[in-house]
């Protein structure tokens, strides 16, 4: 499974699992460290959610 982590507006750390049942697509921007951007997160019924945030990466969670 994949996984948006990221830093959220108060610089705690926050992970959210990208399940293909809910998420069909993800974009985030590659800024420069502590620059706050937003990440869109697309729904598989065509609705967009903004996450705002800072140092965004995906990984992949093994271990499911």
């Amino acid at each position: 499974m994949k996984i948006l982590e990221f830093n959220d507006t108060s610089n705690i750390k926050q992970a959210i699992p990208l399940f293909k049942s809910f998420f069909h697509s993800v974009s985030y921007p590659l800024c420069k460290d502590g620059e706050i951007s937003n990440a869109s997160l697309y729904t598989n019924d065509n609705r967009v959610l903004s996450i705002p945030g800072t140092n965004f990466r995906l990984v992949t969670d093994k271990s499911r």
